[in-house]
């Protein structure tokens, strides 16, 4: 009786997307992003194959032979056979060449049975730990129907993609502003990559531009007082231009409209002197809404 020495590749199961057409003869993987390969993890370390084969010639091939050469990065000792549409030999040519040798296969040409002229084989096999971030581990296979030349497949390629740190950070600028030499009139966002130890740094800075502020400000001071805005001090109605800064320390223009109101009038000058008040120099501390003023004046007969 037969024994068989590897039980657990007796069934597979394998959903994959096919993304476009292929041909009768191509090498495939189950591992990566696509049935080609593509990008892996780091704790893919298993790397499964499927080898597929047609005979699309005029007539029976009585042997089909494979020969794959693998990539540096793939442990041949590591190598377990998976199912297969027709029984072979597993050889060994040199330190990384797998054989998979039909015997006897007799594979009708697609022209006579087309579903029967086709074959296939799987196997997986580990990937060293040596892989670095984009390293690729490529490999392609040459198929042989009996003594005609190899047909070979395409490619698989295998890699381990860069890992991306994105640092994001803002700054505020004044318009015409400069930063890193350059000078900024509208809100730009910069991007630089700086690659380190295989992995890449993604630099954003988002540029925020304040444009100058122009306002209008109409304010009422008390006869005799002095009015203060942006550490400048009035003491005269009128209109005044100041050129200030904001809070962030970009430009700002601001047109005072400064009106007065009279403190001293007719009622006042009756108040006074139905106080009795001798003659002499007096302080007298007024207070309204929003401004406090002390006004000084004299008495005489």
């Amino acid at each position: 009786m037969d024994i068989d020495d590897y039980p657990y590749n007796n069934t597979v199961a394998w959903t994959q997307t096919v993304t476009g057409s292929y041909g009768p003869n191509e090498k495939s993987s189950h591992t990566g992003e696509n049935q080609w390969g593509g990008a892996i993890s780091e704790s893919d370390t298993i790397i499964s194959y499927q080898i597929l084969f047609q005979n699309a010639g005029t007539d029976t091939a009585f042997a089909v032979l494979i020969r794959d050469t693998l990539d540096e990065h793939l442990n041949v000792e590591s190598i377990r056979p998976g199912m297969a549409s027709h029984d072979y030999i597993l050889e060994f040519e040199g330190r990384n060449v797998l054989v998979f040798n039909f015997q006897d296969i007799m594979l009708p040409d697609s022209n006579v049975d087309e579903p029967a002229s086709n074959g296939y084989v799987n196997f997986t096999i580990n990937r060293d730990g040596s892989l670095l971030p984009e390293e690729k581990i490529e490999n392609r296979v040459a198929i042989y129907f009996d003594y005609n030349e190899p047909i070979i497949t395409n490619q698989t390629v295998h890699y381990i993609p860069v890992e991306i740190i994105a640092v994001e950070n803002t700054v505020t600028l004044c318009q015409g502003e400069f930063f890193n030499g350059q000078v900024f009139n509208i809100d730009t966002v910069l991007s630089d990559t700086i690659s380190y130890l295989y992995s890449d740094s993604v630099f954003i800075t988002n540029i925020n531009v304040v444009e100058p502020v122009e306002m209008e400000v109409e304010a009422t001071m008390c006869e005799g007082t002095i009015f203060q805005m942006g550490g400048q001090s009035f003491d005269t109605p009128g209109d005044y231009i100041l050129n200030l800064k904001t809070t962030g320390g970009c430009d700002s223009t601001v047109h005072l409209s400064l009106n007065e109101n009279a403190i001293i009038n007719e009622k006042f000058e009756q108040h006074i002197k139905n106080k009795l008040l001798s003659n002499g120099i007096y302080y007298l501390q007024l207070s309204g809404n929003k401004n406090k003023a002390i006004v000084k004046f004299a008495v005489t007969d």
